[in-house]
């Protein structure tokens, strides 16, 4: 199985929710979303994203391609209506990341997660650890608190004592008028190890372009573009900013869109600038599909 590895994490989603109607003789009514099919660029530094739908409109495969050895595939299924489960496999060269996740759905939204995460390089495995991840949500529906909890070891090697000494931390997203303007990531510490701002244009979207943040891998982001993880941001992503535990400007995001005649991304440019003169530009297009 080829596999790649991302580098600048950009997912451009929009989703226009269309209401198909059905007989009594037909299957039941569902609702239609255009949803992006895939997401290109001709840049030697940009990533290549296809996405797979269910007749519901459920992602069930997401690819994310830069070059030969570098990249993640995804696998979405879905037990039942209350569980999503989750097998992603990451490769950098020769480090190969696999991860499963079961995610328990309370009324449609995450409300607590389980998994597993297995690190190898050249068939060595470097590390095994169980996961368990919390989220709590404002009274707006929005992620406010992500609790972590890890241990060392798998399957019959993790007991529930293990619990009893976890490591533990919880990561903070901070709203403002309906938009993501604030992401804490503790990291495992008990201070904050970077703190990610937002800024938005006035453009008002039925659904974020970017999906500004990642729980703890990239499994979460098409999860994010389908809310699963509550709402999104109302506004169109301007820029985002990521700062050191002491504060120091590391890198900006900056994007500018264009749109197709129903009012959707067509494409759209991301440069990046650090915190020096350098900075690099990249152009995507997004191809759209009726799911």
């Amino acid at each position: 199985m080829l596999l790649i590895k991302f580098k600048v994490p950009t997912f451009p989603i929009l989703i226009l929710a269309i209401i198909t109607s059905c007989s009594n003789n037909d299957e039941p009514n569902y609702p239609v979303f255009k949803q992006p099919a895939a997401i290109t660029s001709d840049d030697i530094n940009g990533g290549n994203q296809t996405f797979e739908y269910d007749g519901y409109g459920k992602i069930t495969g997401w690819i994310l391609n830069y070059k030969e050895n570098e990249g993640v595939i995804v696998r979405y299924s879905y037990p039942n209506g209350n569980t999503i489960k989750i097998e992603s496999e990451e490769v950098f060269f020769d480090t190969r990341t696999y991860w499963e996740e079961t995610i328990q759905l309370l009324n449609g939204r995450a409300s607590k997660s389980e998994g597993t995460f297995l690190r190898k390089q050249d068939d060595v495995t470097l590390i095994q650890k169980t996961y368990r991840l919390e989220f709590a949500y404002t009274p707006d529906n929005h992620l406010n608190i992500v609790k972590h909890s890890e241990i060392m070891g798998v399957g019959e090697n993790v007991t529930a004592n293990d619990w009893e000494k976890s490591w533990n931390w919880e990561n903070y997203l901070i709203w403002e008028n309906g938009n993501l303007k604030e992401y804490e990531d503790f990291y495992g510490k008990s201070i904050v190890n970077t703190t990610t701002k937002y800024e938005y244009s006035t453009y008002a979207v039925a659904y974020p372009v970017i999906i500004p943040v990642v729980i703890n891998s990239w499994h979460h982001s098409p999860l994010f573009m389908q809310g699963v993880f509550g709402l999104n941001s109302n506004n169109l992503l301007k820029s985002s900013s990521i700062f050191d535990k002491d504060g120091n400007l590391d890198l900006t995001r900056h994007y500018i869109y264009e749109f197709n005649d129903e009012d959707l991304i067509d494409q759209y440019i991301e440069t990046i600038s650090y915190n020096t003169a350098f900075s690099n530009s990249i152009s995507y297009k997004v191809n759209w599909t009726d799911k």
